[in-house]
């Protein structure tokens, strides 16, 4: 909450704000009724949601390290690692 209270959208993000609303057919500033919504969530409304839209999804994970600050085995348990270059990533 104290996030959205103090949350301001620099100038320089504006139109692009703007824009990524207007794509999802929003056309005003919907992080009032986001903060309107959070003073009466519960967790019961956090479970739905993972229920109906993460709960059984795949997800991919960039991780971009220093390979010998990683606990790879922890890694690994979030299912298969595979290791990219900096071409493969950043194209050079």
């Amino acid at each position: 909450m104290t996030q959205l209270e103090t949350e301001r959208i620099v100038s320089k993000n504006i139109f692009g704000q703007y824009l990524a609303l207007k794509d999802k057919g929003i056309d005003y500033d919907i992080r009032k009724d986001i903060y309107e919504r959070m003073k009466t969530v519960t967790f019961n409304d956090f479970k739905k949601f993972y229920e109906s839209k993460i709960k059984g999804r795949e997800f991919t994970y960039l991780v971009i390290a220093d390979k010998n600050k990683i606990d790879m085995k922890a890694l690994s348990a979030l299912g298969t690692v595979q290791e990219l270059t900096m071409e493969e990533v950043f194209g050079y």
